[in-house]
């Protein structure tokens, strides 16, 4: 099986110089950091009352779905994130290199603990970017019901009623599980025990790009296995943040989210990639060298009559 290359990024922050929400309280005249103020309000007070950790990833989409379902945010259904999705901005040169690396054969994945369906048509990463590659939280827009022929149905509510989907800092590691062995291809979970040269991509042929805390996991495993991670930042503040990581020795690299070719992070990826293909197209001639070279030794010898 012909080994594949995969570059995997993080959303906000890394994608976006926003968190994708933003569009969502823009569209509904909602102001963003009252509604994040609320969030991790919540979340400090369940901690409290449950007394084990809630986390902001999963509290901030109760508290959408709590918003659509009185009114507050009217008719927001799955459709309606992918619509609003649209009008998330992106940093310099994303739509170019996603397209150049598609050329030189590397697979796109979007992990993130934002909302999935914003991106399913986002222009950036369509239609390159498939929606299996795309991971991230989800949503219910419909409820079950029995229908008359005592079969469960859908019945679609107009607007998200329940979270279908969590994805938290700690889950970024399962998922590039899920991409190193072909999950989503062949189907079975992560926890398979797969040895590592069977992997669909082998974490050596896989680059992590993130922003932030909550890529550290992924950072982490990714280069514990020969990947390589790359850090992004999109001011002073970022930079500070990551500058930690970096030191803490998480990151490959570290530069500006800014992903043209002639930029320091945008060139670093393109010719990363291309040294990766030329390791492997190196470990494939060895192989098939090994391979003849087997098949050399256990052929019988000729034996002519003059032989001795």
């Amino acid at each position: 099986m012909k080994q594949r290359i995969a570059v995997v990024l993080d959303w906000d922050h890394t994608c976006s110089p926003m968190y994708m929400e933003g569009p969502i309280f823009t569209h509904y005249g909602i102001p963003e950091r009252a509604f994040w103020e609320e969030v991790h309000r919540r979340a400090h007070e369940d901690t409290k009352y449950l007394n084990t950790r809630v986390f902001v990833e999963h509290e901030y989409l109760n508290y959408l779905v709590e918003c659509a379902c009185n009114g507050t945010m009217k008719d927001l259904d799955n459709p309606r994130l992918t619509e609003i999705g649209c009008k998330i901005p992106t940093f310099p040169g994303l739509d170019t290199i996603i397209k150049k690396l598609d050329e030189l054969g590397a697979e796109v994945h979007i992990v993130t603990s934002g909302i999935r369906a914003m991106l399913l048509e986002h222009p950036s990463i369509k239609p390159i970017v498939q929606d299996k590659n795309i991971q991230g939280a989800e949503f219910l827009d419909y409820t079950w019901e029995t229908g008359l022929d005592g079969k469960p149905q859908r019945v679609p509510q107009g607007h998200i009623v329940s979270v279908a989907k969590t994805l938290l800092p700690s889950d970024k590691v399962r998922v590039l599980e899920e991409i190193a062995k072909g999950c989503a291809e062949f189907f079975y979970d992560a926890c398979v025990p797969l040895p590592p040269d069977q992997y669909l991509i082998p974490y050596k042929n896989m680059i992590y790009v993130g922003d932030g805390v909550s890529d550290v996991y992924a950072f982490e495993q990714v280069r514990k296995y020969g990947g390589f991670a790359v850090g992004v930042y999109a001011n002073a503040k970022g930079f500070k943040q990551m500058e930690i990581i970096r030191k803490d020795g998480f990151l490959d690299i570290l530069g500006m989210a800014d992903y043209r070719e002639e930029a320091t992070v945008g060139s670093w990826i393109i010719n990363k990639v291309l040294a990766i293909k030329a390791r492997i197209a190196t470990e494939e001639v060895e192989i098939e060298d090994k391979r003849i070279a087997e098949v050399r030794t256990h052929a019988p010898e000729y034996l002519h009559p003059w032989s001795k």
